[in-house]
């Protein structure tokens, strides 16, 4: 399992808890993520890109609110506050 901690992009700024924990197909909220850790996925793998799954909070999307570069994860334009920016994780 690798981890995601929030990076200098994210909008709530760094964190040096995970967020999230992956396992390169599936997301799901770790310990220090403001709404506790869960073992229902919130984001599916697919391609280099993070997609909604259904423990997300709002739900499955078709469209990719991340995408992977490298080990950083960045915004991508299915995310709610849009694409572009800084990365909001970095992954450990």
């Amino acid at each position: 399992m690798k981890e995601l901690y929030p990076a200098y992009g994210h909008p709530k700024g760094r964190d040096g808890r995970p967020w999230f924990i992956t396992d390169g197909r599936q997301v799901c909220p770790s310990y220090g993520h403001p709404q506790g850790s869960s073992s229902s996925p919130w984001f599916n793998i697919h391609n280099g890109y993070l997609y909604p799954d259904y423990g997300h909070p709002q739900g499955v999307s078709s469209r990719p609110w991340f995408r992977i570069h490298r080990n950083e994860i960045y915004p991508d334009y299915g995310n709610p506050k849009g694409a572009g920016g800084g990365a909001w994780y970095t992954i450990v």
